[in-house]
């Protein structure tokens, strides 16, 4: 009779045990708890926004999708409390022959064989059939781990997937991915927030009057690059009916200018009075470059001559680019006209600032994505760092660099802003993201 009593007790002191431990990822499906009822990011009833596809409008913007459970996705990890040390990390990148990529490069490199890792890299010049076959090549040579930077997520998705089910994780940097992609995760900064809290400011501090009509033209890297011009036109909307007396929550101001900005791209110009503001012309082959920024500026002084502001879409150089064509046609930049980027914070863009030429820019921290990605690599391999459920998207907060603050940043000698060694980027699971995201509609 004691032997049953003593069995009998310690099957209940194991089933406590395992009650009160921790969840895995798969149980907690992004539930968060509010007093006794479980809200899941599945059930939740989130405003229509966030059931759209982000596509080519809203980069960075985090969906209902980015809030689910992506602990059943098969991503090629590891199991838990697997150690491996002696690892090969293969590096799929755009190209060498820009700033930004030879710096997220070199850092890796760096990183990685610091840890004593084997680190390889392959460049595919913007060539996705290139992309594609440098992911199949990795899987054949059995890397460990493959660090992506893709031009073209839906092109690297089934070579991803079969990366995954060989056991080997993708870790991707700069841009974002589907949310039920089998990457782990994609580091990138947050494109539409930084892109509307800087039009947001901007027009609070240059156009402050009201009776000033804001005319702007958007030089665009190509024709499909919208969320920077959609956050634009929002974050400038949104200063502008706080100036008319008439304010709008962030949301509907997106809303609203997601209508506006679609009938500008559809017939070359758009008014929006209440806010006096008007768009009347944009260039779409500025193609990231300074040349390329050149050309469009020329084409909308002559479109518009009455230009009082230029919405770069999205980086410095355009802008640098832009700058040289104001000043070759009399008007001076940072007074006449207004310009704003929104990503790279380059040197180039950092002396601009200081000079008074450009508004604002960010600062994208090429750096800090390597790093981040390099350091995670490190926790899943050597220190049983649970990856299963992390939020698709791991955005860098805006960290805009102005006149105020450029000299935090600038250092001639390097190519990009300075960013602190010791700044780290957040890893969240689909839980936190979506506990977040709750406790933001609360306030």
């Amino acid at each position: 009779m004691k032997r049953s009593v003593c069995l009998f007790l310690i099957v209940v002191l194991v089933v406590t045990i395992s009650a009160c431990g921790p969840k895995t990822n798969q149980e907690n499906n992004s539930k968060v708890t509010d007093g006794v009822e479980e809200i899941t990011a599945e059930s939740y009833d989130f405003p229509d926004f966030y059931l759209k596809d982000p596509g080519e409008y809203f980069k960075g913007v985090l969906m209902k999708n980015d809030m689910i459970s992506r602990a059943n996705i098969e991503k090629g990890l590891p199991d838990l409390g697997t150690i491996k040390k002696d690892i090969t990390v293969g590096f799929v990148t755009n190209s060498m022959e820009n700033a930004y990529f030879i710096l997220v490069e070199k850092t890796c490199r760096e990183i990685i064989e610091s840890y004593g890792y084997t680190f390889k890299t392959v460049v595919y010049n913007f060539e996705v059939s290139k992309m594609v076959a440098a992911i199949e090549d990795y899987i054949t040579m059995g890397v460990d781990c493959i660090l992506l930077d893709p031009s073209d997520m839906a092109s690297a998705t089934v070579a991803v997937e079969k990366a995954a089910e060989a056991g080997i994780p993708t870790i991707a940097i700069g841009q974002p991915v589907p949310s039920d992609s089998a990457i782990v995760t994609s580091i990138y900064p947050a494109f539409f927030d930084i892109a509307y809290e800087i039009a947001y400011k901007m027009t609070k501090e240059k156009f402050s009057d009201l009776d000033q009509e804001m005319i702007i033209c958007n030089i665009m890297a190509a024709s499909t690059w919208h969320t920077w011009g959609v956050a634009y036109m929002a974050g400038a909307y949104s200063a502008r009916m706080e100036m008319a007396g008439s304010p709008v929550e962030k949301l509907d101001s997106v809303l609203t200018c997601y209508d506006y900005y679609n009938t500008f791209f559809s017939k070359g110009k758009v008014e929006i009075p209440e806010a006096n503001m008007r768009f009347p012309a944009y260039y779409t082959d500025a193609g990231w470059t300074q040349t390329g920024g050149m050309a469009g500026a020329e084409a909308m002084i002559s479109a518009a001559p009455d230009l009082n502001c230029i919405f770069s879409v999205p980086n410095d150089f355009m802008a640098a680019g832009a700058i040289q064509a104001l000043e070759n046609n009399g008007y001076k930049p940072g007074e006449d006209v207004i310009i704003i980027a929104s990503n790279d914070g380059s040197t180039q863009g950092i002396e601009l600032i200081r000079d008074g030429k450009l508004y604002a820019t960010d600062n994208v921290a090429p750096e800090l994505m390597a790093r981040s990605a390099c350091e995670l690599i490190h926790a899943i391999f050597e220190e049983g760092y649970d990856a299963n459920d992390l939020c698709a998207q791991t955005l860098l907060e805006p960290d805009i660099i102005t006149k105020e603050n450029w000299e935090m940043y600038y250092d001639s000698t390097k190519d990009f802003a300075v960013t602190p060694a010791d700044k780290k980027v957040t890893f969240k699971t689909t839980q936190q993201v979506f506990k977040e995201f709750l406790e933001k509609r609360s306030n």
